[in-house]
């Protein structure tokens, strides 16, 4: 093995050396395990990539040469490491500026110089990472490292920068934030962006939000009635909301039927999702169809979901009136939901995920998954395995694989989704007609709420309701 470069000798050990020789090459390991969906390291090396190279090794006349590939990393990381420095200095600032308002001004001052040189390091180190795509792909034509290694290597590079790029922009909207005239939102708004950032191990550290002068405490709802802590909610997060939004949370809030169980879909439902370039290209074309722009988009990165106009408010102008809203997810995994919410504290409070007065915490991927109001493609496969043991489960449940049922742990009187030849089977086995086409405008969806809760759900067999045993 010592005939080996070094680039080479990365991938020698196995998978699990392998990914700590190139943390150790490239600096920053922690960041390569920080705990947020988008910066989990892409699957390690395959032991198959260690065989490669051992083939290589055995070879009779083994490649001897410059190792550019890394010398090239040595240049990604003091690239990496300035950008940081800078990158941290400036938080510290502003974390500083938080505690002492009557300072900011002087304390965020050096921003004006770092944060420009942190603008021009990133820029170069974009630069750098096109090179070592090159020097990876002629490593890897001249049979110094196999294929996998250099989609994993440029992999890796790729997403370190990433998270410098996204740092350097929360870092600046937050310095303009404090610049201006503070209320509840600024500081809700602050909070929401630096939490994403100190959220990352390179920057992570303990920091009390209710200890600062800005932090002014949500009410308890229990000293108030819910139509007025959801107001003050709305203006807090949503600060700039329009008159349609108000007016729309308002009618909501004052809806007639009470305390019934309402399930969501997300995708195509609450939400358009779209590959982040396509989600910036689809707000600069059609501004007016979400609640939202680009730059307000902190937590989600590679796959981005924009909440349509007017449902923020209407969601949670329905937890106001007293109703129980749950999340029907579609996808196997729940990864990227969490940030979803995170990036609207209203979901979280509408569907159940944090209390009001701690709208503005982080909600974690473990704390999603566990809770009663959230479902997703693994919870349902759990509940359709676990439910089908039952004698009167696999009456209910029989040929209705697929379809988006309720079952006795998630249960819903209507949910709102696209449609389905499953569902509609399930209405006619006996579950009803508890499902309901979603609408891009708010204001009609609200209506047909009210039709189709104007009385119980029709159509269900005894057997579904002895089964669900939730609507008696």
């Amino acid at each position: 093995m010592s005939s080996l470069p070094p680039s080479l000798q990365v991938f020698w050990a196995g998978p699990v050396a392998a990914s700590r020789a190139f943390e150790s090459l490239s600096g920053w390991a922690d960041i390569v395990r920080a705990p947020l969906p988008e910066a989990l390291h892409p699957p390690r090396p395959a032991s198959h990539i260690s065989a490669a190279i051992r083939r290589l090794v055995e070879a009779p006349q083994p490649v001897h040469g410059p190792d550019d590939v890394a010398e090239m990393l040595g240049t990604l990381q003091d690239r990496r490491e300035r950008a940081g420095i800078l990158l941290r200095n400036s938080v510290e600032r502003i974390l500083e500026g938080l505690r002492q308002p009557d300072r900011t001004a002087d304390l965020l001052s050096p921003l004006d110089d770092w944060l420009p040189e942190a603008e021009t390091g990133l820029r170069s180190l974009e630069d750098d990472l096109q090179d070592f795509r090159v020097k990876l792909l002629l490593a890897e034509r001249a049979g110094r490292i196999p294929p996998e290694g250099t989609d994993w290597m440029m992999d890796v590079a790729g997403r370190l920068h990433t998270r410098l790029v996204r740092t350097d922009a929360q870092v600046r909207a937050v310095g303009e934030l404090m610049k201006g005239r503070w209320n509840e939102g600024t500081f809700e708004e602050i909070r929401r962006r630096l939490s994403w950032v100190l959220s990352l191990r390179e920057f992570d550290r303990s920091f009390d939000w209710e200890a600062l002068p800005g932090f002014r405490e949500m009410p308890r709802v229990t000293g108030m009635t819910r139509s007025d802590a959801g107001m003050l909610l709305l203006f807090r997060f949503r600060p700039d909301a329009t008159e349609r939004e108000v007016a729309l949370y308002e009618r909501a809030a004052s809806f007639p039927l009470k305390g019934r169980d309402l399930a969501f879909a997300v995708d195509g439902v609450l939400a358009d999702a779209f590959a982040r370039e396509d989600a910036e290209a689809v707000l600069l074309k059609e501004p007016g169809r979400f609640d939202v722009s680009f730059q307000d988009i902190v937590h989600q990165y590679e796959r981005v979901r924009l909440p349509r106009r007017g449902l923020q408010a209407l969601l949670l102008g329905l937890w106001a009136a007293g109703h129980c809203l749950r999340v029907d997810a579609a996808d196997e995994g729940r990864e990227g939901y969490e940030a979803f919410f995170n990036d609207f504290p209203l979901l979280k409070v509408a569907f159940g995920l944090a209390e009001p007065e701690q709208a503005g915490r982080l909600l974690t991927l473990g704390e999603l998954g566990a809770s009663r109001r959230y479902r997703d493609g693994l919870k349902r496969n759990e509940s359709w395995k676990r439910h089908f043991q039952t004698a009167d489960g696999r009456l209910a449940l029989e040929g209705l694989k697929g379809a988006r049922v309720p079952f006795p742990d998630f249960p819903f009187e209507l949910l709102v989704e696209n449609v389905t030849d499953a569902e509609e089977r399930a209405a006619s086995r006996g579950f009803g007609s508890r499902w309901l086409k979603p609408s891009e405008d708010a204001g009609d969806l609200l209506s047909r709420l009210e039709n189709c809760l104007s009385g119980p759900v029709s159509g269900v067999s005894g057997l579904i309701s002895d089964w669900l045993d939730v609507w008696e």
